[in-house]
């Protein structure tokens, strides 16, 4: 009984799925889009016979996403793309609305790419008969347009098929992925315009068919024991069999949650080899250059040491140039001073010769002083003596005239 107790407050605490909700989408998307002040353009009115022409239509496309994300899964990035999204086809289209906080969707993203890669749509020459985008719902331009649509419960699921609106929206967490594939099974079966069915596959086949051969068991042996006449066994093969689906739910959504989990897992350690591999090999081009540079520091060493055994050869050059320019700067101070006792003496002999230049300057002036006076007495005793000559010779011719007279007296 405790454990009946227990299976009962899991199931009350579960979420239960809302019934599908059909709406139109000038009703829901379009007023919601008005109500959060975004400016509408004319989206393309879908025509009947659009499903049959699908096979030479372009894939779209978000007008603010051009490229669409891996597995067939578009990204709705403002509510624009939501209704664009929507009306472009008339395939079912199916939303996703996660938040990037959120653990449960990361681990429902998982199954839900895996259906896209299944049923998606964007193959342009073989269509799939799904759409699939995603929406987030922390990001300022789709959060007032989420909670207008009432998915606040992460991860929910919008579905809309063309100009029918919305035909089913409910949350959806990875325990109750088998919902979301039976809802798309019926509403592939439903459909109108002549698409088969689809039968999707959630990995439940295993307990699916455990479930069905421990329900028959025990059918077969209430029917036995009811043919016995047994009731009050019976009575307790029925809450035996009540106990038993309610655990066997339980550990179909455990086995759900594990599965997905172990999936997640997967994929984060794909993504660990992915990044390992990466930088195995960035390691080995580092161990690469490592080795070229040490080759390439091998070589500048000995370039190093060819250098330092020069510069010591030029320093010790260096010293003996220094050494005998020390003593040209010894030679040259000793030429210098000896320049300056030259000078100086040169000085004093030019001095001695300018006193006796004036020396002999003065001794001229005055020998030609001298030179004029005798020259001046030469021509005084010149004139004095032709002055005595002429004295003389009037003493002689006068002598001779008084000879004469005397002689001629005596004659």
């Amino acid at each position: 009984q405790s454990i009946i107790h227990s299976l009962k407050a899991s199931e009350a605490a579960t979420d239960t799925v809302e019934e599908p909700v059909v709406t139109s989408v000038n009703d829901e998307i379009k007023t919601n889009i008005m109500k959060t002040n975004i400016t509408e353009q004319s989206p393309p009115q879908p025509q009947a016979a659009q499903s049959s022409t699908t096979t030479t239509k372009e894939a779209w496309k978000p007008p603010s996403s051009p490229q669409n994300t891996p597995n067939k899964i578009f990204k709705i990035q403002q509510p624009q793309d939501l209704l664009s999204f929507v009306v472009a086809d008339e395939r079912l289209s199916i939303v996703k609305v996660y938040a990037s906080w959120c653990k449960t969707c990361k681990v429902f993203d998982i199954r839900y790419r895996k259906l896209a890669s299944q049923l998606g749509g964007g193959d342009v020459v073989q269509p799939g008969p799904v759409r699939f985008a995603e929406m987030q719902y922390d990001t300022p331009a789709n959060e007032e347009m989420c909670k207008l649509l009432n998915a606040t419960k992460l991860p929910y699921i919008l579905i809309y098929r063309g100009s029918q609106g919305k035909v089913a929206d409910f949350q959806c967490t990875p325990a109750k992925f088998q919902v979301l594939v039976d809802t798309v099974n019926d509403l592939l079966s439903d459909d109108g315009n002549g698409n088969d069915s689809v039968v999707v596959d959630s990995g439940n086949s295993t307990l699916a068919a455990l479930r069905n051969v421990t329900t028959s068991s025990l059918d077969s042996q209430q029917q036995q024991l009811s043919k016995d006449g047994d009731h009050n066994t019976n009575n307790e093969i029925k809450a035996l069999k009540e106990q038993l689906v309610l655990m066997e739910n339980e550990k179909i959504e455990m086995f759900e949650l594990m599965k997905a989990q172990i999936e997640a897992d997967k994929e984060e350690i794909a993504k660990m080899i992915n990044v390992v591999k990466i930088q195995k090999s960035m390691i080995e081009e580092r161990d690469e250059q490592i080795q070229k540079l040490s080759g390439e520091i091998e070589t500048r060493d000995g370039e190093l040491a060819a250098m330092t055994k020069n510069f010591n050869n030029q320093v010790k050059e260096n010293n003996k140039m220094e050494q005998e320019l020390a003593l040209g700067k010894s030679q040259v101070a000793d030429m210098t001073n000896r320049t300056a006792e030259a000078e100086k003496t040169i000085s004093a002999l030019e001095l001695k010769a300018a006193i006796r230049e004036k020396e002999a300057k003065e001794k001229e002036r005055q020998t030609k002083a001298l030179w004029a006076s005798w020259e001046r007495q030469k021509i005084k005793y010149e004139e004095e003596r032709n002055s005595v000559r002429k004295m003389a010779a009037l003493s002689v011719k006068s002598i001779k005239t008084k000879v004469r007279v005397f002689i001629s007296r005596k004659d």
